[in-house]
């Protein structure tokens, strides 16, 4: 059975975005909120992904993808008509917190 999980809808309200592992992992999907035409829009088999986000003009959609295991999120940019996706930015989180001086 799938796992659907964290739905965003698109900025026109004709689309949702969500995560699924209906496929076999973790991918970005598509689907109309009536439940039709259901879209893989990623396919990462080697991935997992968090908080998909819609752009302004619903063509994109972006969220965070690490490899599978440890590894540090990037952000990744998705056309929904299901291309290659394409890395936005690669930088590691360290895990430290901004610290402020002693005033």
């Amino acid at each position: 059975m799938a796992f659907d999980s964290q739905p965003k809808f698109s900025p026109d309200g004709k689309w949702i975005a969500f995560l699924s592992d209906r496929e076999g992992s973790d991918n970005v999907w598509i689907i109309h909120p009536d439940g039709t035409g259901a879209k893989q829009v990623s396919k990462d088999p080697g991935s997992d992904f968090v908080t998909p986000s819609w752009a302004p003009d619903g063509k994109y959609i972006f969220v965070s993808k690490v490899p599978s295991g440890i590894g540090a999120y990037e952000l990744w940019m998705y056309h929904v008509d299901g291309a290659a996706g394409f890395r936005l930015q690669s930088r590691a989180f360290t895990g430290r917190s901004a610290q402020r001086s002693a005033e």
